[in-house]
């Protein structure tokens, strides 16, 4: 049921991981951002072509945060397809159709893969806060390269494409965090019928 949801997931989350080289084509991402774009190399390729580099720049910035968006709403969407088949393990258990070790191993199933997704967001939002550090950087030096007015605004587009990087960063994170607490909780917990309630409220 969650397989082809998970495939999508994996997918974005991996585009988002992706190295692009950014000495080429202006607008992806690249690996090797330091080296391309940071010190000398931006330096002289804001002397070159201010107005080109920025808006590559600016491009590149903001496709990390469509990548990384695209990647937190899947997690969210391979989250609730599990949470969903966890709720039906308990309904099969409740309803005697499966015992408690068959529901039980069932959801420590779905906590595991889930787990195991968690790991991967959280490769993607280390990845994307090592690289946005790197845009902090980049932008500052466009800051400063600034001269003219026209240069000025191109410098006000590049700070609002940062923040819009950082919003997005911001929003995942806790996103994350938030699938963290839940599937650590009670959504892959066996549930416990009325039945069992009363026997326990005996003992």
């Amino acid at each position: 049921m969650c397989a082809d949801v998970r495939k999508e997931y994996r997918t974005t989350a991996n585009t988002a991981l992706a190295k692009r080289g950014v000495l080429t084509t202006l607008g992806n991402i690249g690996g090797a951002f330091v080296t391309v774009w940071l010190g000398e190399p931006l330096k002289n390729a804001l002397a070159d072509n201010f107005s080109e580099t920025v808006d590559g720049l600016n491009g590149a910035i903001i496709d990390d945060a469509d990548r990384l968006q695209r990647a937190t709403k899947a997690l969210d969407a391979v989250y609730d397809c599990r949470r969903t088949l966890a709720s039906e393990v308990n309904e099969e258990y409740l309803s005697r159709q499966i015992s408690r070790s068959d529901a039980q191993t069932r959801l420590d199933e779905l906590r595991a893969l889930t787990e195991d997704d968690l790991e991967l967001a959280r490769r993607v939002l280390s990845d994307v806060g090592e690289r946005n550090a790197e845009f902090q950087v980049a932008v500052r030096e466009v800051r400063r390269t600034a001269r003219t007015p026209a240069q000025r605004k191109k410098v006000e587009e590049t700070e609002l494409a940062l923040q819009t990087n950082q919003n997005a960063f911001e929003d995942s994170s806790a996103q994350v965090e938030e699938i963290e607490v839940a599937s650590a909780g009670e959504d892959f917990e066996l549930a416990i019928g009325k039945n069992q309630i009363l026997i326990a409220g005996r003992l």
